[in-house]
């Protein structure tokens, strides 16, 4: 935790421990839309 944290902080990651697991939040970063891609059967043999 403490080699950690003053990285983190250092880029500017905002961070916090949810028991003994670290969550971070990047800057500018958006969760990606889901895409569904269709395959015809036998397209692959």
């Amino acid at each position: 935790m403490t080699l950690l944290e003053p990285l983190l902080a250092h880029r500017g990651w905002t961070f916090n421990w949810e028991g003994a697991d670290l969550v971070l939040t990047l800057p500018g970063w958006v969760q990606p839309t889901a895409v569904i891609v269709a395959i015809q059967d036998r397209l692959l043999d």
